[in-house]
């Protein structure tokens, strides 16, 4: 019976991140729709799996239209507060986490570099909207810890707005107070 209870502990906290961030996931979604449903803007999601999406795979996730505007979001998240992204190029992106930083320090200290297909913004995009202004951004949620540029060899940080070398960054607070303001 002891090791069926620790067989259960150690796969919660194994599974624990994922399930979080899928709460989290739920949480913006609704927040999302309801500043659309509030405001007459339209949510599109452009495929099934749109609310597992991440920053590796290249699909847009889903849209908001607004009056005269396409918000084309790609979702990513940082699954701890103690993750940390630089963006390089359009296939490259850099993560470190922090979480493990007094266990291992020695390795938690440099980037490791991470590959990914370029976003597309156009996957899913209707006729209708042809015309429109387009935003492309890369929402966070869960937010990571923070999120750089690397520029000429240094590393800039970015905050809700900032562009990432393919898109817009925005947290959750920022893209709702993005739509908000419309």
């Amino acid at each position: 019976m002891g090791y069926v209870i620790l067989l259960l502990v150690v796969l919660f906290l194994c599974l624990y991140p994922y399930f979080r961030c899928f709460i989290k996931r739920i949480a913006l979604i609704i927040t999302i729709k309801r500043v659309c449903n509030k405001s007459g803007f339209v949510f599109a999601p452009t495929h099934k799996a749109w609310l597992f999406g991440n920053i590796k795979s290249g699909k847009c996730d889903f849209y908001v239209v607004t009056a005269n505007k396409v918000y084309r979001v790609k979702l990513a998240s940082g699954m701890s507060s103690m993750h940390f992204y630089c963006f390089k190029d359009k296939n490259i992106y850099l993560f470190k986490s922090l979480k493990w930083t007094l266990i291992s320090h020695w390795t938690s200290k440099t980037y490791k570099l991470k590959s990914k297909l370029p976003f597309d913004f156009d996957f899913g995009t209707r006729d209708e909207w042809t015309g429109y202004e387009k935003a492309d951004i890369l929402l966070f949620y869960p937010a990571p810890g923070g999120a750089f540029v690397s520029e000429n060899g240094t590393d800039k940080e970015i905050w809700n707005g900032d562009f990432t070398g393919e898109a817009l960054f925005y947290t959750k607070k920022g893209f709702i107070e993005v739509l908000t303001k419309r």
